[in-house]
Parts: C-alpha cells; sequence; structure tokens
C-alpha cells in the first residue's frame, strides 16, 4: 500500500489512483499512461503485430465496413487534412509522384497524352496501353517490327496538333523512335477506318 502523505489535497488524488489490491492505476494520470502504454508496446511489439495481422484478417470485412463509413462522414476533414499536409511536405509529395511515374511509365505517358488533348479542347477517351499493344498483335504499324514493351508507344493516326483526338479509334502501337521519325507527317491516316 502506498502511505498517505500529509497534505489531504495529495491523499486524495493518491487514494483516487489506487485500484483494488493497492495498485496503482496508471491510466488515471495521463502522462502515466501514454509512457506505461509506450513501453509495453516496446516490449511486446511482436506479439502486437501478430495479433494486429490475425485480427485483420479475421475483420477485414468489419473494417473495410467501418473504414469506408468513417471516410464518408469525413470527407471533408480528410481533404483538408491531406491537402495540409502537401502543403506542409511538398518535397515529399514531390518525390512520391517521381518513384510513381519511375514505377508506371506507360500510366505517366497516358496521363501526359491526355493532358495534352485536355488543353487544345479535344476530346478524350480512356485509352488502355496494354490494351492497344494486345489489340495490334505487339507489332509497330510503322515499320511492321516486333515492340519490345519498354520501347513501346502510342502513334495518334491524325495527330493531336492536327485536331485529333486522344480515343482507342485514333491510336496505334509504335516504336517510340518510328513515332518520333514519323513526327506528325507520314501516312498514318490511311489506316484510319472509312
Amino acid at each position: 500500500m502506498i502511505s498517505t502523505p500529509l497534505d489531504p489535497a495529495v491523499a486524495k488524488v493518491e487514494i483516487a489512483a489506487v485500484g483494488k489490491g493497492g495498485f496503482l492505476l496508471p491510466y488515471k494520470d495521463p502522462e502515466q499512461a501514454r509512457a506505461y502504454q509506450a513501453a509495453y508496446y516496446a516490449a511486446h511489439r511482436e506479439q502486437w503485430q501478430v495479433y494486429d495481422a490475425a485480427r485483420h484478417i479475421s475483420h477485414r470485412e468489419e473494417l473495410r465496413v467501418y473504414h469506408a463509413a468513417w471516410r464518408a462522414a469525413h470527407r471533408d476533414e480528410k481533404r483538408a487534412y491531406e491537402a495540409a499536409y502537401r502543403a506542409r511536405h511538398p518535397e515529399k509529395e514531390r518525390a512520391r509522384h517521381r518513384a510513381y511515374d519511375a514505377s508506371h511509365p506507360a500510366k505517366k505517358r497516358e496521363r501526359v497524352q491526355r493532358r495534352r488533348v485536355r488543353i487544345r479542347g479535344q476530346f478524350v477517351a480512356p485509352v488502355d496501353a496494354q490494351a492497344i499493344y494486345v489489340r495490334d498483335g505487339g507489332h509497330c504499324h510503322i515499320c511492321g517490327k516486333r515492340v519490345k514493351p519498354a520501347e513501346a508507344s502510342m502513334d495518334h493516326l491524325v495527330p493531336i496538333s492536327l485536331g485529333g483526338v486522344h480515343a482507342p479509334h485514333n491510336v496505334r502501337l509504335a516504336h517510340l523512335k518510328c513515332n518520333l521519325r514519323r513526327n506528325k507527317w507520314g501516312p498514318a491516316q490511311l489506316l484510319l477506318p472509312i
């Protein structure tokens, strides 16, 4: 048991913090509770990781529903928080974008092409580079040779600069070199369906 000090005010606080059996309850003092929890978690980190993983697996659907409801209820707060975070850490945001672009070059090219077309005020449709590759059999429509995925580019039959749209019917697979060499001139318009 804890001995009672002479000051009655201190005695009341200390007695309130003592639970059944005379044990000091760390959660009565918030600072002490945080320190206790941090120390316990640090000492049992692996056990908590296993427990959390098992809990997430066994309650996956409940957690998905809970998080979806929370995001829906706090949409504006979440957007404001994320915008503030991006404003405070612009270098992290740029690094994240660079890393994503480096690991997804086809998506970056698609995004850039869609932006070019939108700037010109022309029609933009979703174009899947992988689907175009499969549709064209992996062959360049300019030289007819096989195209490696790393060398692939999408050639607009009617170039964007000449009023072409960014849509699957106006895009063909080409080597990047062939596409750059042809530029906006060449017989590609003959490949358009009539």
